[in-house]
């Protein structure tokens, strides 16, 4: 189970704020059982005060970590894709979360206002860390990570015109103790070539290399369900010899756990103890492999029940 884990789809609900100012005060523990039931109101009162309209006052928050919208491109070209990204920058020892954040937390949410037409493609997820909450385990980053988002312009934008996208972010931002941030972000571009821009280069192409890849030509991904194990094999085309498993699922493996891994050649066997919470066999294992060259792939291991086997 993943505490501070809820509904968020809509973003609706029906929760009063005022919650919200006790936890933006004084934050809460993260990871703490006894914070479970609380913190799941909190972070729903605070969705109620991040996507409220924008005339809407909410509380003083205290900040421990900022968000800022940047484009890779000076400008947009009508009819071609181009990247913006949610750049975050925490406070030394506090986090964000990744995608799937583990055992507790929650990953920032986006809801963009933009002209009609224009679509804003999935948030693109770097791999992220392993980060130790107490006995629990989290995935998320720390110090300065960079969300890009593929963006699809319409063929028909007027040459010369300017276009302005805007975004409501919600993330929580955690360290011993968790706080629930919101900002509204905007940025403007104007609409002719879509040259690139110097200033957010670099920050693009260094996202880009954590972003991961699929597996290459050749390469396999299967697992095996022991009684308390998937066992995770990778047939590489090339020599690897350590590797880490972040899920993409939650509650398929214990997060904790440590994860023992085989080499044989051009094989690779990860033991990954499963989650107490696992109620059943899934078909797919998914989730991102890093591999210690720093080198990261998405893999969707086709699962096979050991105990089924003659």
């Amino acid at each position: 189970m993943r505490l501070f884990k809820m509904s968020v789809k809509g973003w609706k609900s029906g929760s009063t704020p005022s919650a919200n100012r006790v936890a933006a005060k004084r934050g809460w523990r993260e990871g703490g059982c006894a914070a479970v039931a609380a913190s799941a109101l909190v972070f729903a009162c605070w969705l109620v005060i991040a996507f409220a309209p924008a005339g809407f006052a909410g509380p003083a928050m205290v900040s421990r970590s900022s968000v800022k919208l940047i484009s890779e491109n000076r400008g947009i070209e009508p009819g071609r894709p181009f990247r913006l990204g949610l750049l975050f920058q925490m406070d030394p020892g506090w986090h964000i979360y990744w995608v799937n954040p583990g055992d507790s937390g929650e990953p920032p949410r986006v809801v963009w206002n933009m002209p009609s037409g224009l679509e804003a493609g999935p948030i693109e997820w770097p791999v992220p860390v392993r980060i130790e909450a107490f006995t629990l385990m989290t995935y998320g980053y720390r110090g300065q990570v960079l969300l890009p988002v593929v963006m699809h312009p319409p063929a028909t934008l007027p040459q010369g015109s300017s276009v302005k996208i805007a975004a409501t972010v919600g993330w929580l931002v955690c360290d011993g103790e968790c706080i629930p941030q919101q900002a509204r972000v905007s940025i403007a571009l104007h609409v002719g070539t879509g040259s690139p821009n110097p200033a957010t280069h670099e920050l693009f192409e260094q996202a880009q290399s954590r972003l991961p890849k699929a597996l290459p030509p050749g390469w396999k991904a299967s697992a095996l369900s022991e009684k308390d194990d998937f066992i995770l094999v990778l047939r590489c085309r090339s020599l690897e010899t350590k590797a880490v498993f972040f899920p993409l699922e939650a509650d398929q493996i214990k997060n904790a756990a440590p994860q023992q891994v085989q080499a044989y050649g051009h094989t690779l066997r990860l033991a990954l103890r499963k989650s107490d919470q696992l109620l059943k066999l899934p078909r797919i294992l998914s989730g991102v492999v890093e591999f210690s060259s720093k080198r990261a792939f998405v893999v969707h291991a086709p699962v096979s029940d050991a105990s089924a086997r003659p």
